[in-house]
């Protein structure tokens, strides 16, 4: 999946005035990106032990430390996102709806002269195909931008998250995007969750990516269930009777088939996309990457914590 982040070097920064890094600060320190440069990666955590905030580096070129989107950046994407996935089901019901085209040339126009500045370009070139010219893997694509909408809907407090193993529509609060409005102007009142929260949110389904692509491949049970645990004592996630992931019911993912998780796979990515994309990963969205690295829960992170 995406590249793997090293562990940052720590020990050029000065030892911190204050008496203890609280837990929390530490799992932040994990998750601050390999992109930074060194030099600004002992200033970032500095600020970071000091004031329990990222600091805002400059860096040149386009090598910068994640920087969150901000509320009117965020309704642009979710509207994009949204007209994806209604391209993609137009797609499928032109093959029997003669009606479907005449649903595609309004959206079409909304992307081009509304949304256009928080497009990719490869967004674009799929909106402007005639109908019926998307490609199967393109539909597909954009079908599950449904899923990769859900983290900012919760974001902007118009919907809870659903449960994170189960596949959701579009909530009734977005359904005036049928108006197709300016995201200037709509709900102008809105505002984000605290980036700390997202943050916390990222992880627990970086941790459910993790055991789902990733812990199988270790080959160490007692290792995968460690690390679990860990995340459980941090309030990530809901861990089985086993010790494995639990599910929203409770029941244990060790216990569904291979075609089951495989499906979860795909939903998780989808919003483990949108919630690194919230959290700064990338400003271009088409690079932003489900990582499952969780550094956090690693051995030489956990030195002297409790695990009981």
């Amino acid at each position: 999946m995406g590249t793997v982040r090293p562990l940052i070097n720590l020990s050029p920064i000065p030892a911190p005035s204050i008496p203890a890094i609280k837990p929390e600060l530490l799992v932040r320190i994990a998750r601050i990106p390999y992109r930074t440069y060194d030099e600004q990666k002992v200033s970032a955590v500095t600020s970071l032990l000091q004031t329990g905030n990222l600091c805002r580096v400059s860096q040149q070129n386009e090598e910068t430390a994640w920087i969150p989107p901000d509320v009117l950046s965020v309704k642009r994407r979710l509207m994009i996102l949204w007209a994806n996935s209604g391209r993609s089901y137009l797609e499928n019901e032109e093959i029997h709806s003669e009606n479907a085209a005449s649903h595609v040339e309004p959206l079409t126009e909304w992307v081009n002269d509304v949304l256009r500045l928080g497009c990719t370009q490869a967004e674009l070139e799929r909106h402007n195909k005639p109908l019926g010219n998307l490609t199967e893997r393109e539909s597909l694509d954009d079908s599950w931008d449904v899923e990769a909408a859900w983290p900012l809907i919760w974001a902007l407090g118009l919907a809870q998250m659903p449960p994170w193993d189960e596949e959701r529509t579009s909530p009734d609060s977005i359904e005036d995007f049928f108006d197709f409005p300016d995201p200037e102007t709509w709900q102008p009142d809105l505002t984000l969750r605290r980036i700390e929260e997202i943050e916390e949110a990222a992880m627990a389904y970086e941790t459910r990516m993790w055991r789902l692509r990733h812990a199988a491949d270790v080959g160490d049970v007692g290792y995968a269930r460690k690390l679990l645990k860990r995340a459980h004592l941090l309030g990530h996630v809901a861990l089985a009777p086993d010790g494995d992931l639990a599910l929203s019911n409770g029941e244990s993912l060790s216990e569904k088939s291979e075609e089951y998780c495989r499906h979860l796979v795909s939903i998780v990515t989808e919003r483990l996309c949108g919630l690194n994309w919230l959290c700064g990963q990338e400003r271009e969205w088409d690079m932003v990457n489900p990582d499952s690295v969780v550094e956090w829960l690693w051995d030489e992170k956990w030195v002297g914590r409790e695990e009981d």
